[in-house]
């Protein structure tokens, strides 16, 4: 597997991504607790396929959302809902 090492959200090949993560911390749809998962994740340097191997992009599921990326960055952030959770307003 070709793999990339994912790279934070303040690196400068992620800056479109990062102004996503912005909006979603003024929403208030990405929370502390949830910046601070992502943010353990990322000090462990993880690995992604890169985007000729995965060009669909790749995922990573934490515990109340998950990430979705592109290569080395980080692309999106989905709210997992369980059945019978409710969603926040």
């Amino acid at each position: 597997m070709a793999a990339v090492r994912i790279k934070p959200p303040k690196h400068a090949n992620c800056k479109q991504y990062r102004e996503h993560l912005r909006r979603r911390v003024d929403e208030r749809t990405f929370v502390r607790s949830m910046a601070e998962e992502l943010d353990v994740w990322l000090k462990t340097g993880p690995r992604a396929p890169d985007l000729d191997e995965a060009s669909a992009g790749w995922h990573k599921p934490f515990g109340s959302f998950t990430i979705l990326g592109e290569g080395e960055c980080y692309q999106d952030c989905v709210h997992d809902l369980r059945a019978g959770q409710a969603q926040a307003e």
